[in-house]
């Protein structure tokens, strides 16, 4: 005694319904976590250049900080200038090169970083704190648009102290 073509349809439509939402499943966890390695790199780059600033504040005052209001990239090519702080990430200040480490180029392309300095609110012009403000901007992991980080902090020019 074999089975019928009915029981085998059934079967088969039982098997598509169950399967369908684990496979969702799966492949919306895949997503999120790459949007989630995509937010924590962009957190790491935006602490890694408050740090920087920091510690150039610290040392040579806010005049030695390079600022750049519109998004720059972190690797030299084609899509615009590149910002100064991704030096930050390669060998002994070198920028980041396609053939010199392509998988952390091929990560930091999908990077933008835009770095401002302004004065703290309630300050003089002549203070010796500013409000440091780093945003990072990627490309999202499901392609719909881009996604945001922004990190500030307050810098101090010691040297004015």
């Amino acid at each position: 005694r074999g089975l019928t073509l009915v029981e085998m349809v059934v079967v088969a439509a039982l098997l598509l319904a169950c399967s369908t939402p684990i496979l969702y499943l799966l492949s919306s966890s895949s997503r999120s976590q790459e949007q989630n390695f995509r937010r924590t790199y962009a957190h790491y780059i935006a602490k890694r250049v408050l740090e920087f600033a920091s510690a150039r504040a610290n040392r040579q005052g806010f005049n030695s900080i390079a600022v750049h209001s519109e998004f720059l990239s972190p690797v030299e090519s084609d899509s615009g200038p590149v910002s100064p702080y991704f030096r930050l990430f390669g060998v002994k200040g070198q920028s980041i090169t396609n053939q010199g480490d392509p998988r952390f180029f091929k990560i930091l392309s999908k990077f933008k970083l835009r770095f401002t300095l302004d004065r703290v609110e309630g300050q003089s012009a002549n203070s010796s704190l500013r409000n440091g403000l780093v945003e990072v901007e990627w490309e999202r992991a499901d392609g719909l648009g881009r996604s945001s980080l922004t990190l500030q902090t307050i810098l101090s020019d010691v040297s004015r102290l």
